[in-house]
């Protein structure tokens, strides 16, 4: 979820700060989102590519980054579909993958 599974680099400027907040706390939002999910459903956690470490405001890799997610996406989504065994790409904070049963509608 976002910059959490890199590194995190000492902030510089009080834009650093927020930015590394916002994203804190969309993390922990996610992992309660998560923890409150009922176990009969499926979740499938796409995955996004390897972005590069870019400046906040530097939106001129927006292309490259999305044809990345596509790309990550896509080949997640076909080894699922042949039943090659994947790992979520993102899981809550300190917790291992669990196996969720599917329920059809």
């Amino acid at each position: 979820m976002g910059t959490l599974a890199r590194p995190w680099q000492e902030p510089r400027r009080p834009v650093d700060v927020a930015i590394q907040s916002h994203w804190l706390s969309r993390r922990l939002r996610y992992d309660r989102d998560l923890a409150e999910l009922d176990p009969r459903c499926e979740l499938v956690i796409l995955p996004f590519g390897d972005p590069p470490r870019l400046r906040y405001d530097d939106f001129s890799h927006s292309a490259e980054l999305v044809e990345r997610a596509y790309v990550a996406s896509a080949a997640h989504l076909d080894a699922r579909a042949a039943g090659t065994p994947v790992v979520e790409a993102i899981r809550p904070l300190g917790v291992e993958p669990r196996s969720l049963p599917r329920v059809r509608p």
